[in-house]
């Protein structure tokens, strides 16, 4: 992972809004969707980032971005008038409030602190898999409307590569 200086990282956020800015002059999609997935841009980033905040309820992002994933994003892409994105994960109810994967702790009693977090060690890194599952999904969404509509709503991801 890169890290940037305030300069670098408000330098990355000024091409981001021209990219943006470009995008919406794009008169094949409305204004609304055009809105819609600059939004989903935005959220998307986020929660690449806070990829842990979907395994950690007492993260403040937790329950935002798993509202996001099970119907935030979708109602807000159909609203406009864009198809949805098939996202593939098990209900939401399989993740108890501890971040735990119910069907693999669900009636266990673990008694040994090593196995514990050993356990919780698992149950995070399945999570976080999970999580790059959700962010390649949108990518390739956004990947398909810039290829149809000559936008740029995809990143590129040539910075994390300095």
């Amino acid at each position: 992972m890169a890290f940037l200086t305030k300069e670098q990282y408000e330098g990355k956020q000024r091409a981001a809004e021209r990219r943006m800015t470009e995008n919406a002059k794009k008169e094949t999609l409305t204004e609304e969707q055009h809105d819609a997935l600059s939004w989903l841009c935005m959220i998307r980033h986020e929660m690449h980032g806070h990829q842990e905040a979907f395994f950690h309820e007492e993260s403040s992002d937790h329950t935002k971005f798993w509202n996001y994933i099970d119907t935030d994003i979708n109602e807000r892409l159909t609203k406009a008038g864009l198809s949805k994105i098939e996202f593939e994960y098990d209900e939401l109810d399989d993740y108890n409030t501890d971040g735990f994967v119910i069907s693999d702790l669900d009636d266990e009693d673990i008694d040994d602190d090593d196995e514990r977090e050993e356990r919780i060690a698992e149950a995070l890194e399945e999570i976080i898999h999970l999580a790059e599952t959700f962010n390649t999904t949108i990518e390739d969404y956004l990947r398909e409307i810039d290829e149809e509509h000559g936008t740029s709503y995809c990143p590129t991801g040539i910075s994390r590569l300095f």
